[in-house]
């Protein structure tokens, strides 16, 4: 029983000394190619058929041209230069990534379909949250 402080202190300072706990995601996370960039880009809201299409695409050039096509048919205002739809859909996925813990959980997931933002309790939504207008 002597050596157990001791064993405590040597314990702590191991414990000290351990690399800090990092996200797995962000670590070991494969750099994407532009047929994945698009894929996670457009999941959530391309329709089935676009996704098949654009599954079976296999060079970069061709991803790209689904890309502008599958943009250009959303815009809202294509006499404009932006994309208003567009902008506002990597927005939403930059905050889902950001603040939400990431796209591909359903907390993230909702916000990007509907912006609706929920607490840190998934079963409870933001008491400050109107469904009505986007969640605002």
């Amino acid at each position: 029983m002597k050596n157990r402080p001791a064993f405590l202190l040597v314990l702590v300072a191991l414990a000290g000394c351990a690399p800090p706990a990092q996200n797995y995601f962000s670590t070991h996370r494969k750099p994407l190619t532009v047929k994945a960039r698009a894929e996670e880009e457009i999941r959530f809201i391309c329709r089935t058929d676009e996704a098949q299409r654009l599954a079976r695409l296999s060079t970069d050039a061709a991803v790209t041209a689904f890309l502008d096509t599958f943009w250009t048919r959303r815009d809202p205002t294509p006499e404009t230069r932006e994309n208003e739809f567009r902008a506002e859909h990597l927005r939403r996925v930059q905050y889902a990534n950001e603040h939400l813990g990431g796209s591909h959980l359903d907390m993230g997931r909702v916000y990007i379909l509907c912006q609706v933002r929920l607490c840190r309790s998934p079963w409870i939504l933001d008491p400050g949250a109107d469904l009505l207008n986007g969640g605002e």
